[in-house]
């Protein structure tokens, strides 16, 4: 196990396509361009070991892999490695050329094809590709020996593998150590599920027991279950060390290692996360101590993704103080909108509820309501998660100001020529903007709904 490091959560999905279980899949096709122009396709490198390097430009954590990605590049000439620039436009993929100098290429996803058909779920992501076209191995370069002793096996064989573990979620029942069952079918998919894959003889979780069950106390709510499962730990030596670390929460006995085998798991810790729809918003082998604030950040943000009616409301009532009532209404392309009607005039207005997954893992996903009327015109901005960078909120009100003014005289509006960023969070940014750019798209649906939406009652 790695000194230094942690695991705090291991998060259960269960598949959503049969590309999700992406290990021993064959990788999906993309034809593309390099931000040079020039055709990139996942046929022309038959034959060669291939690199997909899953990133965002305004990702931190990506910035940092870019000299590790070189060094890959410059040392392996029997090695394409391709850089996938996530739901960035060529622009943005060339002004991160200029500043972080990547020696690979470099190709902008503005539309997030690959994202979407590669199962990302977070970057910075590495896929190795072997040369019968097969996805060998997935994740994130937390120890470099290991990943270059991956790799070279990777690019000297040619066989084909079967399919491993990558984004599904095995059933598996197991009892705590008071002998209570536990039965991962129970839960999955109607709440938020954490669980950590740990040893007790492992140094590292001894020195984090304390934040263990801190994050048990804070986070422990409805909706979401924490889970511990000790890997190859005898009952005796679970109940000395909860005895010793007064622990607790309870720990599931993985005591042969068979569940930890069934998930993949090599070492220990393993973390991912999971939504209440069963889809994997993060993975990581294990998260440095370092970054335990963002991560639980991040974390927290995810447990809001989908507001239950009930905690959506005082949203829709703050962005729309004039509104007492609202009416929902199901678009065909599966948004939800709320309608209702100002005290002031009888008009009617438009709420919109907007969560988008910032992909970096230090920064806040991107959650918020806004109002607009049926002219498109933008009434108020109201965050549901503050902008956090790594760990810490920042004020957001005068770009929020600058963006109703914005796109009040214009939509669609691009971020840099319309409008300034936030120092350090221009992919928040961004996304905010693309939420409102989406506006005159909710107003050729509502179109169809003319007559329900006279026949509504002013209120």
């Amino acid at each position: 196990m790695k000194r230094g490091l942690m695991a705090l959560l291991l998060v259960i999905a269960i598949p959503q396509s049969p590309l999700a279980d992406m290990v021993g899949a064959a990788a999906p096709g993309f034809v593309m361009e390099d931000i040079d122009g020039k055709p990139v396709s996942l046929t022309s490198f038959t034959g060669k070991a291939l690199i997909l390097f899953h990133f965002n430009t305004y990702c931190h954590s990506c910035r940092l892999e870019v000299p590790t990605i070189n060094t890959i590049q410059q040392n392996h000439a029997d090695l394409k490695v391709i850089g996938i620039a996530i739901g960035n436009d060529r622009r943005e993929a060339e002004t991160f050329r200029l500043q972080y100098k990547p020696q690979f290429t470099l190709v902008a996803d503005p539309g997030q094809k690959i994202y979407r058909d590669y199962s990302v779920h977070t970057v910075p992501l590495v896929d190795i590709i072997d040369k019968t076209g097969t996805i060998r191995y997935r994740g994130k370069i937390a120890d470099y020996a290991d990943f270059e002793s991956a790799m070279k096996q990777v690019i000297a064989e040619r066989e084909e593998v079967g399919p491993h573990l990558w984004n599904r979620a095995p059933d598996f029942s197991l009892k705590n150590t008071l002998g209570k069952q536990f039965r991962l079918s129970d839960i999955i998919g109607e709440k938020t599920v954490l669980v950590t894959f740990m040893s007790v003889k492992d140094r590292t979780v001894r020195q984090i027991v304390e934040i263990m069950k801190t994050l048990f106390a804070r986070y422990r709510r409805e909706d979401l279950e924490i889970i511990r499962i000790a890997v190859q730990d005898t009952l005796q030596e679970v109940n000395d060390f909860r005895h010793k670390y007064h622990v607790s929460f309870p720990i599931l006995l993985d005591s042969d290692g068979t569940v930890a085998a069934r998930y993949g798991v090599a070492n220990l810790p393993r973390t991912l996360i999971i939504n209440k729809k069963g889809k994997i918003r993060y993975s990581s082998d294990q998260i440095a101590l370092d970054n335990l604030i963002p991560i639980l950040t991040k974390v927290k943000s995810y447990f809001r993704e989908e507001l239950p009616e009930g905690e959506l409301r005082p949203y829709l009532e703050k962005v729309e103080p004039g509104v007492t009532a609202f009416d929902k209404v199901t678009l065909e392309d599966g948004r939800n909108i709320y309608i209702g009607t100002s005290t002031v005039g009888n008009e009617k207005l438009i709420v919109r509820e907007v969560f988008r997954d910032v992909l970096c893992d230090v920064c806040t996903n991107v959650h918020f309501v806004y109002s607009f009327d049926y002219k498109g015109t933008i009434r108020n901005i109201v965050l549901v998660e503050s902008i956090d960078l790594y760990g810490e909120p920042i004020d957001p009100q005068e770009f929020i100001q600058r963006l109703i003014q914005k796109a009040n005289d214009k939509l669609p509006l691009k971020l840099r020529e319309d409008i300034d960023a936030l120092t350090g969070a221009t992919q928040s940014c961004k996304l905010i903007l693309e939420g409102i750019n989406e506006t005159p798209d909710i107003l050729m649906m509502l179109r169809k709904y003319r007559d329900l939406l006279a026949a509504m009652p002013n209120r």
